[in-house]
């Protein structure tokens, strides 16, 4: 087996050098990085493994996310007769999705609580998904946090979670009534029911 490291050298029995390096002997274990023989290596800095070249591409992805990665693109409720509605729309395919009520709606990452106008709270957690594409910056152009007003019972909104893949919002309650989620495709869409 051959594998290029540094500058172009070729070294061949990977076994045994992985075997040896895994070894204390006083010195820190550097990862090997196989590559094409014949793909060039980007220039490393002192200390660090070699990385492979990636040739810019017309077609690359603008959205770094993986393509599994439900990207968030919408948020909008409406009101029907019997329960409140809320819809996030996603590009991507159909993230997992689930409801709890909780005492208090918290903040993934900081541990912050989200204060929200209500007397009752809903967490809902989407997962896989994000509300960001490339550099970080929001991939959902609206608030981050809705009050509801016209609603018979959800009285606000707000995106607790953006983290490791896992999306979570919060929901406010005037009443505790019961949520019901659920996902649609073509264009992807989670779907999220709060009784009236």
């Amino acid at each position: 087996m051959g594998v290029m490291i540094g500058r172009g050298v070729a070294i061949t029995g990977l076994c045994a050098a992985v075997i040896t390096a895994g070894c204390d002997q006083g010195r820190p274990w550097v990862p090997v990085v196989p590559v094409s023989p014949t793909q060039p290596t980007a220039p490393a800095q002192p200390g660090e493994p070699p990385r492979p070249a990636v040739p810019a591409s017309p077609t690359a992805p603008v959205n770094p996310a993986a393509p599994d990665t439900p990207v968030l693109t919408g948020m909008r409720t409406g009101t029907h007769p019997s329960f409140d509605r809320i819809v996030l729309d996603f590009s991507g395919p159909r993230p997992q999705v689930s409801s709890r009520f909780v005492a208090e709606l918290v903040q993934d990452g900081s541990g912050h609580v989200e204060r929200l106008p209500g007397a009752f709270f809903a967490e809902i957690r989407v997962s896989p998904a994000q509300a960001h594409g490339g550099a970080g910056r929001p991939s959902y152009g609206g608030s981050r946090r809705v009050t509801t007003g016209a609603l018979g019972n959800v009285t606000a909104l707000a995106i607790t979670g953006d983290f490791e893949g896992v999306l979570s919002l919060g929901i406010g309650m005037r009443r505790h009534t019961w949520v019901r989620t659920s996902t649609l495709s073509s264009p992807t869409r989670v779907v999220i029911d709060v009784g009236r």
